[in-house]
């Protein structure tokens, strides 16, 4: 359809527009030991795998740890996780918090992106949420990550360790 491709677009223009205010409130975050993690992936196969090597090299527990799963269109049988999707999006960045059961408002100390690509609606996410600690991988728009870790994709458990030696190292565990 002809304006999902201006929904793009003005979203591409609030993250332009908002990055300095962003850039800015990144500065301000307080060093602090990590008390609960959000986790965006991209690839729902991916989530459970992961999801076990956080647990056994972060050593946290469950309640701690959020994890956001993205996808191009949702699948209605997926229940587990929190699923965004591009709908879940308005024009200008509005993010539609009604059809989902998660909060913006809420703090969190460290981010973990552990996606494919750097999609433009989670970086939309990173913009209007409070988060303390953003982790990557080196494709990503760096602006929006206070680390990011050179790995492959599907080598997960050299992922967690190296997420684990530097927040070890910046005494964040």
């Amino acid at each position: 359809m002809i304006f999902t491709g201006f929904k793009r677009k003005t979203n591409q223009i609030f993250i332009k527009n908002h990055i300095q205010d962003f850039l800015k409130r990144q500065s301000e975050n307080t060093q602090h030991k990590i008390k609960n993690i959000i986790i965006f992936v991209d690839d729902i196969t991916a989530v459970s795998n992961f999801k076990k090597e956080i647990f056994h090299q972060l050593k946290i527990e469950e309640n701690q740890l959020k994890i956001v799963v993205y996808q191009q269109k949702k699948a209605k049988n997926e229940v587990e996780y929190h699923i965004i999707s591009p709908k879940n999006f308005g024009w200008y960045g509005k993010f539609n918090q009604e059809k989902f059961p998660f909060s913006l408002t809420k703090k969190y100390d460290l981010l973990i992106n552990y996606s494919k690509v750097d999609h433009l609606y989670l970086n939309l996410l990173l913009l209007q949420m409070n988060i303390s600690f953003k982790i990557g991988f080196p494709y990503f728009d760096n602006r929006f990550y206070d680390l990011l870790v050179n790995c492959e994709y599907h080598k997960i458990s050299i992922f967690t360790n190296e997420i684990k030696k530097y927040l070890t190292i910046l005494n964040k565990l």
